[in-house]
């Protein structure tokens, strides 16, 4: 993340959070640095940035939604009892 001035100069023209974070991603930042820059860039706090790299990574539509999707795939993996041989 050495160029934040770029990020700067984007956010001034108006670039919104969800903008820069795909500019960063091509630009090759890693995931972490992405949320760091946003947060940084935009005074975002870590669940409002983690929603917008979501979003902005078309993982899905809101931080609600992945929760609960993951939340199901492990219920789903519960009710299959492929946890069962970790509590004996």
């Amino acid at each position: 993340m050495d160029n934040l001035e770029k990020y700067e100069q984007l956010k001034s023209q108006g670039i919104s959070a969800e903008d820069v974070y795909r500019i960063a991603q091509t630009d090759g930042l890693t995931s972490i640095e992405r949320i760091k820059l946003i947060r940084e860039l935009y005074n975002l706090g870590l669940r409002e940035a983690k929603e917008i790299s979501i979003v902005a990574s078309g993982i899905a539509s809101s931080l609600d939604e992945h929760q609960s999707k993951i939340a199901d795939a492990l219920q789903n993996a519960i009710d299959r009892g492929e946890f069962n041989n970790l509590i004996e």
